[in-house]
């Protein structure tokens, strides 16, 4: 049983920083990026195990760099999103990711992102793997 991956996409070094810290002290190894196509240059050569992907990116969108990730794989992707619209929210469902995380919502009371959201069920390799975490965290 192996350490899961989780690669971290997010323009903004500080909630990159945040996001990384916390999945580090849960244990989990995790690779970052800071634009689309480094994320997608570095899901291609280390296949992550999960992906938490922010929507609004400098180079591509989040949308686009979840079909391009769709297109190859079916790793579970957690959507991290300043966006709060319900038209935006259901554009990201149609992009099938595992769950969306809105950056208004708290972190805060000990909470840990989106508790007991399921990771497995994307046919991904936590659907596989009983090393790889099946409850987000």
């Amino acid at each position: 049983m192996g350490t899961a991956t989780v690669l971290v996409v997010d323009d903004e070094r500080k909630i990159r920083d945040t996001v990384r810290a916390f999945l580090e002290h849960q244990r989990y190894a995790v690779l970052v990026a800071g634009t689309g196509q480094e994320a997608l240059d570095v899901a291609g050569r280390l296949r992550p195990d999960l992906v938490v992907l922010d929507l609004m990116l400098p180079d591509l969108t989040g949308e686009e760099v979840a079909r391009s990730l769709r297109a190859v794989s079916d790793v579970p992707i957690i959507m991290l999103t300043a966006k709060a619209g319900e038209a935006d929210r259901v554009a990201g469902l149609r992009l099938a990711p595992t769950t969306t995380w809105h950056n208004g919502d708290s972190w805060n009371n000990g909470q840990t992102a989106a508790p007991g959201t399921t990771v497995a069920g994307s046919g991904g390799r936590a659907d596989r793997d009983p090393g790889v975490a099946r409850h987000w965290p």
